[in-house]
């Protein structure tokens, strides 16, 4: 039994060490992105169950509306949620100005910014 539990501990650090390495104080990049589609996710209201002292408990939880643009940034593709003005001002083949980061080991990008228009 203790073999499993190391096994266990070594995996664990493996995964934390490589998102650690992947993912943690990436610099920001800026680009520019072009839109390749639209989604407006509208609002809406879920439950879920929590068990407090041995008896059920159904909580509502509220989801927010989102407007998404899927972008093109090179030759890889990524969505960002933006404000309802920038998704009702652009649409598909506009040229947006992004701020983003790659992963370094995947080469994943994380858009954390879009602005209307190229600088």
């Amino acid at each position: 039994m203790p073999l499993a539990g190391g096994l266990i501990l070594v995996a664990a650090l493996a995964y934390f060490g490589f998102q650690g390495i992947n993912d943690v104080g990436l610099p920001p990049k800026t680009g520019t992105a072009v839109v390749i589609g639209k989604e407006h996710v509208p609002s809406k209201k879920t439950y879920r169950t929590d068990y407090i002292a041995g008896r059920p408990r159904v909580i509502p939880q509220f989801v927010p509306e989102m407007y998404v643009l899927k972008l093109r940034l090179g030759n890889t593709e990524s969505s960002a949620a933006v404000d309802q003005s920038l998704y009702e001002a652009t649409n598909n083949g506009d040229q947006v100005a992004v701020t983003y980061q790659e992963t370094r080991l995947t080469g994943k990008l994380q858009i954390t910014g879009v602005r209307s228009g190229v600088h």
